[in-house]
């Protein structure tokens, strides 16, 4: 395995994460959050909100990219693999949360749906980031 590679790629991917939750949650879901915030239901974002949500992101870009690396070998190389991957991540990061939201949590429907479905999108992109540079150690 090439550790640097997995490094960079993990960075890569976490940053993916990142810039694709901000046009998510802030960009399309902005205002629907921001009326939430007023009426009392979420907290407003606070001076540590963003570090730790881009840390807890980098985080999830390297499980990302170690996961792609250790399927590369039965799966084969390319952009198939990151989208397994991806998918797999997906199914167990963003599913059950949606699933939590809709049977537990009162707010609005199309934050569910748009967060879930936008969730795959970043497993995708992120996995595929996290692939497409990652070279294995010359023999």
């Amino acid at each position: 395995m090439n550790t640097k590679r997995i490094i960079t790629g993990g960075l890569l991917a976490g940053l993916v994460i990142f810039l694709l939750d901000w046009l998510i949650h802030g960009l399309m879901l902005g205002p629907t959050w921001k009326s939430l915030e007023l009426v009392g239901i979420t907290k407003s974002p606070q001076a540590y909100t963003m570090p730790v949500i881009f840390v807890q992101e980098v985080v999830v870009g390297f499980v990302l990219c170690w996961l792609y690396v250790l399927a590369r070998p039965s799966l084969g190389p390319g952009p198939k693999t990151a989208f397994i991957i991806g998918t797999m991540a997906w199914l167990l990061l963003y599913v059950p949360y949606g699933i939590t939201q809709w049977l537990w949590l009162t707010l609005p429907a199309k934050i569910g749906w748009i967060g879930t479905l936008g969730g795959l999108v970043q497993c995708w992109a992120a996995t595929y980031v996290a692939g497409w540079q990652y070279i294995e150690k010359a023999p």
